[in-house]
């Protein structure tokens, strides 16, 4: 299974200036701007990173993972799968009766 990035939305909430060179920033005007900036570089973004390819396992010991999902929030990932058991099979995984 082959994982290919993709930005699906970025957002910026607050702009806090701790220091200026030039003077007091209007912060809601600045974080106005970069949201701007943001949204509209989402497609040259995905569209550079579109090459970038990262080969996962499908089958992992006894579980095959499907319906894989990875999302970045607030500088943690979260990642969901949907694993399905494989009973193995074989002699001896067969149920043995005295």
């Amino acid at each position: 299974m082959a994982i290919k990035p993709q930005i699906l939305s970025a957002e910026l909430s607050t702009v806090v200036q701790v220091f200026s060179t030039v003077g007091d920033l209007d912060n809601i005007q600045f974080a106005a701007l970069f949201q701007q900036i943001l949204t509209i570089m989402k497609d040259p973004i995905n569209g550079a990173i579109r090459s970038i390819s990262l080969n996962i396992p499908r089958k992992i010991l006894f579980f095959t993972m499907d319906n894989l999902h990875i999302e970045i929030n607030d500088n943690y990932i979260t990642a969901t799968v949907d694993p399905t058991f494989i009973a193995p099979k074989g002699p001896e995984f067969e149920r043995q009766t005295p």
